[in-house]
């Protein structure tokens, strides 16, 4: 506890398919950072990286849902009793005290020598996470003299233990309220996004909308069950949505972004075509690939320029980026005028 060394290493949290847009950002952001791998899950990837200089920025990553300062990593996990306390034992001789001095740092007012502890396995081991926490609780309250707490006023401290590995970190407290302004932010991006577009918003999550007017600076036409709970948001513009028919003009918005039910698909796609000016992109996610890929192809006005895997609630998406083109219909009625 008494090591002089700074934490230099992290691991960032990012849906799965949106990674090359934190990647990035990242670079953009952070000078001299270095990437030294992704670990890539069904609804989120890992993306452990070196950093050298000023800790804060890392908590302005808007890309990001959590950022993990990398206390310890622990190989050889057997899947019995000796590799519990193999793991706890490793757990507890890591550099706290640096981790310790990195959120008095970011947050002075932060208890650092209360912790709270999470855990989660994958794979087939012989101990459950109630047993891990309990150990390793008590390992770092022997070994390091730190107490269990709630986890808003100390060290939030995350173990994973997958396989025969394991990392621990702590959890930086980041600028994003929420995953789901993170994914705003990556939906922007990709969209490539500029101040003063006017934005189609028909998705579930409404902590959205404000991320992409604070992010952005645009203007946020939004669909939703029930106008009487619409947020309040500075250059928003509510009115409910059946699924079906959007109350805006052809060509009023620059961008498209809608969340699929099932259903629904059909009507999605042609008022997709009907809103976006040609050469524009709109965002689908939906959660039936074949469905959405034979309704835009057999839509002459429509392309789907890509498609990313998604993960949501541990269930596998599709963000489908489509396009508004030229037909040729349209291209004879502009040569003959």
């Amino acid at each position: 506890m008494s090591s002089n060394n700074k934490v230099l290493r992290y691991w960032a949290v990012v849906a799965a398919g949106f990674e090359q847009v934190a990647l990035d950002e990242m670079a953009d952001e952070l000078p001299g950072l270095r990437i030294d791998r992704l670990e890539k899950g069904r609804s989120q990837v890992k993306i452990f990286f070196t950093y050298e200089r000023s800790p804060r920025r890392l908590l302005d990553l808007r890309s990001v849902q959590a950022v993990y300062a990398l206390i310890a990593e622990v190989k050889g996990i057997t899947v019995g009793k000796p590799g519990l306390l193999h793991l706890v034992g490793q757990i507890t001789k890591a550099d706290f005290g640096a981790a310790q001095r990195l959120a008095t740092v970011l947050d002075p007012q932060r208890e650092v020598e209360v912790c709270h502890v999470n855990a989660t396995i994958k794979g087939h081991h012989r101990f459950g996470v109630s047993e891990l926490i309990f150990r390793v609780q008590e390992g770092l309250k022997v070994e390091c003299g730190m107490t269990s707490g709630a986890p808003e006023g100390g060290l939030l401290l995350q173990l994973q233990v997958r396989g025969r590995g394991a990392v621990m970190g702590m959890r930086l407290r980041t600028a994003q309220p929420s995953q789901h302004h993170a994914a705003a932010f990556c939906m922007g991006r990709i969209l490539g996004i500029e101040p003063g577009d006017r934005i189609l918003w028909l998705r579930n999550d409404r902590a959205e909308v404000s991320e992409f007017i604070q992010a952005f600076g645009v203007e946020v036409f939004a669909g939703i069950g029930d106008v009487r709970t619409r947020p309040s948001a500075k250059n928003g513009h509510w009115f409910l949505w059946d699924g079906e028919r959007v109350p805006v003009l052809e060509e009023e918005c620059s961008h498209f972004l809608a969340q699929c039910e099932a259903g629904k698909e059909f009507a999605l796609v042609q008022e997709l075509a009907r809103i976006l000016p040609i050469g524009c992109i709109g965002l689908i996610e939906a959660e039936q690939r074949e469905v959405i890929a034979s309704l835009v192809g057999a839509h002459e006005a429509l392309e789907i320029a890509a498609v990313l895997p998604l993960g949501y609630r541990g269930r596998q998406h599709h963000l489908y980026a489509i396009e508004r083109v030229f037909t040729g219909d349209l291209l004879q009625v502009q040569l003959s005028s």
